[in-house]
């Protein structure tokens, strides 16, 4: 699997969680895509639903597709994974 942008640096997640677990807050936002998606959801949250409804959940369901596919061919063939 394939991960999709933006993909933070693991110290801006890491010092993300320590402060989180130092001064607990209900939401944590981490880097600007988060904090524009937030203000986003905020002006317009059915925009931003269907705009993650059609993006953000594409690719794992893509994924599963194929290797289902793969394994139904894998059976038809006779093989075994």
């Amino acid at each position: 699997m394939q991960l999709k942008p933006p993909i933070y640096q693991p110290s801006l997640v890491a010092k993300a969680i320590v402060e989180a677990a130092e001064h607990p807050k209900r939401d944590v936002v981490v880097g600007d895509a988060g904090k524009l998606i937030l203000l986003a959801q905020r002006i317009s949250p059915r925009l931003v639903d269907a705009y993650m409804t059609m993006t953000a959940f594409r690719g794992p369901k893509r994924e599963r597709k194929n290797r289902l596919t793969h394994r139904y061919r894998m059976a038809s063939a006779g093989l075994t994974m």
